[in-house]
């Protein structure tokens, strides 16, 4: 499941109470088993979910452009979003989830994985 965003009118009316606008996964759910690609966004590693077992796809995005190094947090979720709306079409890689590194800020798209090929030629 995509992250999940959390909607304007459910926030509190007390603005010092902030609600997360996203709930994502936590990245040690994953096992990281082997790199499998890399390119000017991010890096992509064939990963094992502990709580499952399956063998997926991680993608870690880079930090973002600002000397913060912070990852690009509209840029990830245009991305998980495009990738869910496309769910379901055979020439899409499939989003299974978004995780993230609450220690590094670091932000990753968990996708079923297919093969190498489809990931190091295509999804970086």
């Amino acid at each position: 499941m995509a992250a999940t965003p959390v909607a304007d009118e459910a926030r509190p009316a007390d603005s010092s109470t902030k609600r997360a606008r996203y709930e994502f996964e936590n990245i040690y759910d994953y096992e990281m088993i082997e790199e499998i690609g890399q390119g000017t966004y991010g890096v992509v590693t064939k990963a094992r979910d502990h709580r499952t077992r399956e063998t997926v796809a991680v993608k870690w995005i880079r930090g973002g452009e600002g000397d913060d190094g912070e990852p690009n947090l509209p840029a990830v979720v245009r991305e998980a979003g495009c990738l869910t709306a496309c769910r379901g079409h055979p020439g899409i890689v499939q989003i299974k989830n978004v995780a993230t590194d609450e220690e590094t800020g670091d932000l990753y798209i968990v996708m079923h994985r297919h093969g190498a090929r489809l990931y190091t030629s295509r999804c970086v």
